[in-house]
């Protein structure tokens, strides 16, 4: 079997041996896809599923031995296409700089496009993940550049982290939500009667709040989470649900007609721009890289 072929088994077996079911997932017909297996079984003398009437019924012990090394295969494949995908990119020079959507469309929207724009000789890739996530891929160095929040964790002796932005958490609700009779700032136990709802878990944000919930909040829980602004920033329009995110962010609750509360215990929100240490960069990461710094960059008056 080649690649594709045992990608195709995969799915005969985790659609529960439906046949029309898996073969509607990889866009082959059923005739195909039966075909496949049928000429694999007659070339190799291995009956890989027990069949009743014609019909598929369950695997074989060989084919349940096949499923676990096609699924090993298939994923290790699929690492081995992105490694080489991403060493192309190295070799091509191109800067792969990792943020979560919410960071880029907030604070790198007024920047990166107009830089690449200015620079078109550098290749710059821009990776969305969770903080989390590209935490991950940092370390693995998958990553040559990322904006994460603190605390991102990171070993200080093999990366470097830089205050990009200082910001503030605070609750988004409808108009005439009670909290808005509390004045212009709110306690966090003011919250204990309301659902809540931020950024889903892979976000760094997520564990922020949720911290501070168990400190402040006897019992409050988080009950929304989501990668999207727009859906979190939209469930106030429904209900007494309260929402936390960054201040920064008000720009687009605003044109929703959402209200702002700021909170008498300000938790922080803090940008880090982060860099494995190494005793050479090319000049393009260390272009960008101070780039970024400068935008960022405001004196201490």
């Amino acid at each position: 079997m080649d690649i594709t072929q045992l990608h195709y088994f995969i799915q005969v077996v985790e659609s529960d041996l439906n046949l029309s079911q898996a073969a509607r997932k990889i866009h082959i017909t059923q005739s195909a896809l039966s075909q496949m297996i049928s000429n694999f079984e007659s070339e190799e003398e291995l009956l890989l599923f027990e069949r009743k009437n014609g019909r598929l019924e369950k695997l074989t012990s060989a084919g349940r031995q096949l499923y676990e090394y096609a699924v090993e295969i298939v994923a290790k494949y699929a690492e081995m296409r992105e490694m080489i995908q991403r060493e192309s990119l190295k070799q091509k020079g191109t800067i792969r700089i990792g943020m979560p959507s919410a960071v880029l469309r907030i604070y790198f929207l007024s920047f990166l496009p107009q830089f690449i724009l200015d620079h078109p000789e550098l290749r710059i890739e821009i990776v969305e993940a969770g903080a989390k996530e590209l935490q991950e891929k940092l370390l693995q160095h998958d990553l040559d550049l990322a904006v994460l929040v603190d605390p991102a964790n990171l070993n200080p002796h093999e990366f470097e982290e830089h205050v990009i932005q200082i910001d503030e958490y605070v609750a988004y609700t409808r108009n005439g939500h009670p909290l808005e009779k509390k004045g212009a700032a709110i306690s966090w136990r003011s919250l204990k009667p309301y659902p809540i709802g931020t950024f889903q878990k892979n976000y760094t944000t997520y564990d922020l709040v949720a911290e501070r919930l168990a400190k402040r909040v006897p019992g409050g829980k988080i009950r929304f989470t989501s990668d999207s602004l727009e859906y979190l920033l939209d469930l106030t329009d429904h209900s007494d649900t309260v929402i936390i995110l960054q201040n920064s962010m008000y720009q687009y609750a605003e044109k929703k007609n959402i209200h702002r509360s700021f909170f008498k215990e300000t938790l922080q929100f803090v940008l880090l721009l982060c860099r494995p240490k190494k005793p050479f960069y090319t000049p393009e990461e260390k272009f960008l890289y101070e780039a970024i710094l400068e935008y960022f960059y405001q004196p201490v008056e």
